[in-house]
């Protein structure tokens, strides 16, 4: 179009040259009448084209065909179980849950009806729940592509913002002591202040991003670390880390790993065993993925290791089998993370936060985690797999981190982790089966 306006205003300016001499007032005057019947020519090329619909036929009966008006009655009020299954959670909690975001998520009535908050939330569920595409979910409850695309995006981020002060506060000291105590109870680990993890959650590779999200799995990812209770709650999530970032780096890059360098968790002083006169600092603990420190221990490395070494890494592993089952569990039930999320990464965090959160909010439904759904243990120390590894399997598009190549760590760090070890073969800290479960004789 530009090209073919220079052309006229060439050719124009040409017959205005020739025909100067003769009248130069007139051919002013043609000149600019044409150049304003060009200016109102392109206007009108570059206006947008007029809808064809206001609302596409296939959405007008919405309130008689869609989901949320047709099986979703029935489910609540006939089938509970399948209800359950298909959100996730019972209908008691969803009502619960309802009534904690109804407010950010209702609209005003301004030119057309807006969709109800009940609506929005069961799209979002259904979302995170099934795995399917946005484009499924926007034709299963009749609404747009786009429609469908925002709602559930402002719905992940009012969960989040609403859910978390609530169910994923941040811990003050007697928090942080509590969660030591349930360790010590439940897997007779003292001292420990939290089970951490991270994953590689995949998404499309974003526009105009280069490398930054591209992993050693040679896919997209962001990265979400957690730290975990005994319970299998969430006490703390840091999402986004680009995917590209090593991941022996990664938790001294995110918030969680900055506030842990700095003192600012506010976790509880050195405390002594129990029934012994050791101190001790309360600690995390992890994977090969994660550094040694003073305050977070990790695995001895290798192989051929002494009988102590091998008891302390059974020791160590049968306590953050809560992170893995936290994530398990959540990976599971949220189908979301079993295949690649096609949402910019600022979306995806959300929808990742949210996911968290939800799984603090329904780890105590029976609904979200029936008996044996995670790892049981006996009083023997012998472990059952829980159901959401057979559901798992080999379907997640949620990746581990990589263990870093080399294994630097101060004086300090390693004499805490021999504190542990020495206290784990002691006969005030040492379980009976221990010894089984690590593979020697006793």
């Amino acid at each position: 179009m530009a090209a073919r306006e220079s052309d006229e205003m060439t050719e124009l300016t040409a017959e205005m040259d020739v025909c100067a001499p003769y009248d130069d007032s007139l051919l002013n005057l043609l000149l600019l009448e044409e150049y304003c019947l060009l200016k109102k020519k392109k206007a009108l090329l570059e206006l947008p084209s007029p809808r064809r619909w206001w609302v596409r036929p296939i959405w007008e009966n919405r309130k008689q065909e869609s989901e949320f008006h047709t099986a979703m009655p029935l489910l609540m009020n006939g089938d509970t179980e399948y209800f359950q299954k298909y959100y996730r959670m019972s209908s008691e909690k969803f009502e619960e849950l309802h009534s904690l975001v109804e407010g950010p998520l209702t609209k005003l009535f301004v030119v057309r009806e807006p969709i109800p908050s009940r609506a929005r939330l069961a799209m979002t569920l259904r979302y995170m729940a099934s795995g399917m595409q946005i484009q499924d979910v926007a034709m299963a409850f009749r609404v747009g592509i786009s429609t469908a695309s925002n709602i559930i995006h402002e719905t992940c981020k009012v969960l989040w913002q609403v859910l978390q002060p609530i169910f994923l506060k941040v811990p003050t000291t007697a928090d942080w002591q509590q969660v030591a105590k349930g360790f010590f109870e439940r897997w007779n680990f003292p001292n420990c202040v939290g089970a951490v993890d991270g994953k590689h959650v995949q998404i499309q590779a974003p526009p105009n991003s280069g490398s930054l999200y591209f992993n050693y799995k040679g896919t997209y990812s962001i990265v979400l670390l957690a730290v975990a209770d005994s319970n299998l709650k969430f006490i703390l999530v840091d999402v986004g880390a680009y995917g590209r970032q090593s991941d022996g780096g990664t938790l001294g890059s995110s918030r969680f790993g900055k506030a842990l360098e700095r003192g600012l968790l506010g976790l509880p002083p050195p405390a002594l065993f129990p029934e012994t006169s050791t101190v001790a600092p309360h600690v995390f603990i992890g994977d090969e993925a994660f550094q040694l420190r003073q305050d977070f221990l990790r695995p001895y490395p290798g192989r051929g290791l002494d009988d102590d070494k091998r008891i302390y890494n059974y020791r160590l592993s049968r306590a953050r089998r809560c992170a893995e089952n936290a994530f398990g569990v959540m990976a599971s039930r949220f189908r979301i993370f079993r295949r690649v999320i096609n949402l910019l990464p600022e979306n995806a965090d959300y929808v990742v936060l949210a996911a968290c959160v939800l799984h603090n909010f329904l780890t105590e439904d029976t609904a979200y985690m029936p008996p044996n759904y995670a790892d049981t243990e006996d009083c023997y120390g012998n472990v059952t797999e829980g159901q959401w590894r057979q559901e798992e399997e080999g379907t997640t598009a949620m990746h581990d981190l990589e263990p870093p190549v080399g294994h630097n760590y101060s004086r300090n760090a390693a004499a805490t982790r021999d504190i542990f070890n020495k206290y784990f073969t002691s006969t005030q800290g040492a379980v009976p089966w221990q010894w089984t479960s690590a593979r020697l004789r006793h």
